[in-house]
This record gives C-alpha cells, structure tokens and sequence, in this order.
C-alpha cells in the first residue's frame, strides 16, 4: 500500500492539527489541520518555519475521508502517501517519528488560524516496525521484569535520570533472550527520553553486587552512586516514547555466557523530560523492560559490540571552539580476533549520544555510514 490513513479524536470543537518534524518542534514541520463548522469538515496541508501560523502547501497531500463533531468531539478521518514527493512533507518510514499536536478550542474565523491553546509532541512508530509482540512464545519462553521502585520524579528539575541494579539467574545454561519489550506508565506518555539496559561485568566476589541489586536504586551519576555501576557499560537493549518492544532475529538468541547456576547483573537505566506537562504534583514512576528468554536450543549467537570513545576528566576542549570531534576506532586486528570470518549481520544499532554522531562500519565488500 501507498497510503497511510490516520484519525484524529480530540476533545474540542475547534481547529485540530497533527504534524511531523525532525525534533517534535514546529520549526520545518509537515502540518495537517482541520475543523467541522456546520457539519462541514475542512482540511488543509499546510507547513512551518517556525513557532509562527503554518503557512498553506501550495501542493496538497492530504485527502479528506470523514470529519464531524459530537457533543465534545471533533473526528478527522483523513490520508496521505509515505511519500508524497513533495519537499515541504516528511516522508513518513518505519523509523521513529516525531509527531507533534495542537487544538483550540474556537474554530478559525474566515480560515485564519488562531494560536493553539494546547500543544504537545510524541516520538511514535507509526509503521511496521520489529515488534516483540511478534514473538512465538512456548512453554520455555519466560519474561524477566525490570522496573524502577515508584521513583518520584523531583518538580524542580527539567531532566531526571535513574538506575536500578537487577540480578537475573537463568533456568539453564542453554537460556538465550530473544526479546525485550518496555513496560510503559502510560500517564507518563511522552515524558519519558529512553529506557537503557546494560549488562554489568562482575570482576571478583559477587557479595557486594547482591547487597546493590536489593536497593532502591540511585540518581544518575550522584555522589553516593556505587562504584559497582562503573562497570555496567555493555548497552544490549533501548526503549524510547512509541516502541513496542524489539526482538532478535528468528532462531538467533543472545546469551550471557554464563555457567550454570551463574548470575548476571542487569543496569536499568531511564531518563525523563518535560514530565511537568503530565502533573502539576509530584509523580511517580514504576516503568521498566520486560526481557523475554527461552531455553530452547537456537543455531545462531547474538552478541553487541560497543565501538566508540570513553570521556574522561583527562580529555580537555580549548577555549573558544566553534567544534570539537571526538573519534574512536576499532581497529581491524581487534575485531578480527572477536568477529568469525565469514563475517556477521548486523540487525540493530543504538546510538547513545546527545550530540552529532557518524558512524562508519567497514567491511571486506561492504562500508555503511550511518
């Protein structure tokens, strides 16, 4: 199919408007707005530049399929293309995109739009996308719960990061995961930057690690902070606002390496903003990943290989820089040493940065810049 269709129920009767953008701001956005007057629904494609009125497309996208209003309601029913050819319009993928909203509660006055009254933006899969709830599960198929310990999130900040430790000891040496799926609080929607887990890499006694997997779990680099957590820094699975979950390739699974009776040591990590839109009090969180593992035999290993550069107190940036790069490589007499010759593929990447990222992977036939 070429088209996508969407519906829109929004608790107002006047203008409604949906759009797309790179950074779920109104700068360079993709914009559809529509409103009943009379039982007449009205749509139109339109385009911004900035936090101002979005200007008309001069080529329209949307088509119209049903509009009314109820006695609280007003009910878009309207589609588009993926790709509508057109510069001014995002091209709608299988990717995250960030979808921003906006409604007043007055209908335009002779077609001029009045500022919004509410506003807000998501990060959603809109399409396809490799779900976990297309995950055949068996009576050797599990699910291990990760879940921050209703955490209250501080009114004062504008960001909130927290980490909990977990302690996950497999049925059996043959355990392998093959899929995590994130356990959202829903009046939380939004709100919520990304979900990280990390696989912690336990060096001497395990007494200590056992005393940490027990407690609450502790803010983001705080003093008080176990020096324990320094050591969770293998990233192997990633939430943000909109996923469903994802899940490793068929008849592959990702295995811990563990002996049997062996435990491992999981980090959970989740970070928020602009929670304060949520509630105007104090709220709580208990959201988390659920990990979904099995103990059937698969053919295939899944693994994750971090590539990058650790920052560290030592590394200095000069005054009065317009731009700095940080650059690391892996090279190929090392990854030869871990990777099988024959090569291997390559089905999720995660990006953890906050800044601008390249990523160049180079193999014998094959060179990806991401």
């Amino acid at each position: 199919m070429d088209d996508i269709v969407f519906e829109v129920q929004v608790e107002t009767k006047g203008w409604v408007g949906l759009g797309f953008s790179q950074d779920g701001t109104m700068t360079n956005a993709d914009i559809v707005v529509g409103w009943v007057i009379n039982n007449e629904p009205t749509l139109q494609d339109r385009f911004a530049t900035g936090h101002t009125v979005p200007e008309m497309d001069s080529q329209q996208d949307y088509k119209l399929l049903k509009g009314y209003e109820n006695e609280t309601h007003t009910i878009l029913r309207f589609q588009r293309k993926y790709n509508t050819c057109d510069q001014k319009d995002h091209v709608i993928t299988n990717d995250t995109m960030r979808v921003i909203f906006a409604y007043h509660h007055d209908d335009p006055q002779q077609g001029n739009l009045m500022q919004h009254q509410k506003e807000g933006s998501r990060s959603l899969f809109l399409v396809g996308i490799n779900q976990i709830l297309n995950v055949e599960t068996t009576p050797n198929t599990q699910a291990f719960e990760m879940r921050v310990s209703n955490i209250s999130l501080p009114i004062a900040d504008a960001s909130f990061c927290w980490r909990k430790l977990f302690k996950f000891t497999p049925t059996s040496v043959n355990d392998v995961v093959i899929g995590f799926q994130p356990i959202w609080n829903m009046e939380l929607a939004g709100a919520i930057d990304h979900i990280w887990l990390y696989h912690c890499d336990v060096i001497g006694s395990t007494a200590t690690w056992d005393e940490r997997q027990g407690e609450r779990g502790y803010q983001c680099f705080a003093p008080e902070t176990p020096p324990e957590y320094s050591n969770c820094s293998r990233i192997i699975a990633s939430a943000v606002t909109g996923s469903m979950g994802t899940k490793v390739p068929q008849k592959s699974g990702y295995s811990f390496g563990q002996k049997s009776g062996e435990s491992v040591y999981l980090l959970l990590e989740i970070v928020y903003t602009n929670w304060k839109r949520q509630a105007t009090n104090e709220i709580h969180d208990s959201s988390g990943l659920a990990m979904i593992y099995t103990s059937e035999t698969v053919p295939y290993q899944a693994s994750t290989m971090t590539v990058g550069h650790t920052l560290g107190m030592s590394q200095i940036i000069p005054l009065d820089q317009m731009a700095f790069a940080t650059m690391g490589y892996c090279d190929g007499e090392y990854t030869k040493k871990a990777l099988p010759t024959d090569g291997v593929y390559v089905y999720e990447i995660f990006i953890r940065s906050k800044i601008k990222i390249s990523l160049t992977m180079r193999a014998t036939q094959s060179l990806w810049n991401i």
